[in-house]
């Protein structure tokens, strides 16, 4: 683990702000074993989470008062990064991601991996109720409707668990409003899913 100071020493209160990072030493070590097969020498290791906002500093500038949610929702886990005033509040990595959207078309259409990763692409989130427009209804197809159904769930879930940890960041942050976002950033292959941003749109 690591950590670095957020702010000045408060004497009266002795209260100190930190910002600190764990991650796992086996994640650490592959890290550094995929970047020395390359044949780069790693001088240090940034978490994600850091890497993103350093990168969005680029082209983006906020206000002091903005919130700010970004996911990066990869193959195995989200990243989740919570921002006030382009500062990095929490940063949570949550076990949903595309392998678990692919798994869940899989069950339900008990078809096989591969098949289930090329009906996820096809349909996503195509038949749920969001989107029961005229140009859907027209085309409607039962095995679309099952792949949008099971995945879903998938993304309710995932949704569930975005809204507990800004609701746990804002609560640490006194006269937060923790309902409303100024701004949501997508990353990540599997936020490419069909009609995924619109579904968090209207969410």
């Amino acid at each position: 683990f690591d950590y670095v100071s957020t702010s000045t020493p408060d004497p009266l209160n002795h209260t100190q702000g930190l910002f600190v990072v764990a991650a796992p030493r086996e994640l650490v070590y592959r890290q550094f074993g995929i970047a020395q097969s390359a044949g780069f020498r790693v001088l240090s290791v940034e978490i994600n989470a850091l890497a993103t906002l350093c990168a969005l500093k680029r082209v983006v500038r906020w206000n002091p008062d903005e919130k700010v949610l970004f996911l990066d929702i990869g193959f195995r886990y989200t990243n989740l990064g919570i921002l006030m005033g382009g500062r990095l509040i929490f940063n949570r990595i949550i076990p949903i991601a595309g392998e678990r959207f692919t798994r869940a078309v899989e069950r339900h259409l008990k078809c096989d991996f591969e098949s289930a990763e090329q009906f996820k692409m096809k349909y996503g989130l195509k038949y749920t109720d969001q989107f029961s427009s005229k140009e859907v209804q027209k085309d409607k197809s039962p095995e679309g409707e099952q792949v949008s159904k099971a995945l879903e769930q998938e993304v309710e879930l995932l949704l569930t668990e975005v809204e507990r940890s800004f609701q746990f960041a804002f609560k640490m942050e006194s006269g937060s409003d923790a309902t409303h976002f100024h701004g949501i950033y997508l990353f990540g292959g599997s936020s490419h899913l069909a009609l995924l941003k619109e579904y968090l749109e209207q969410r």
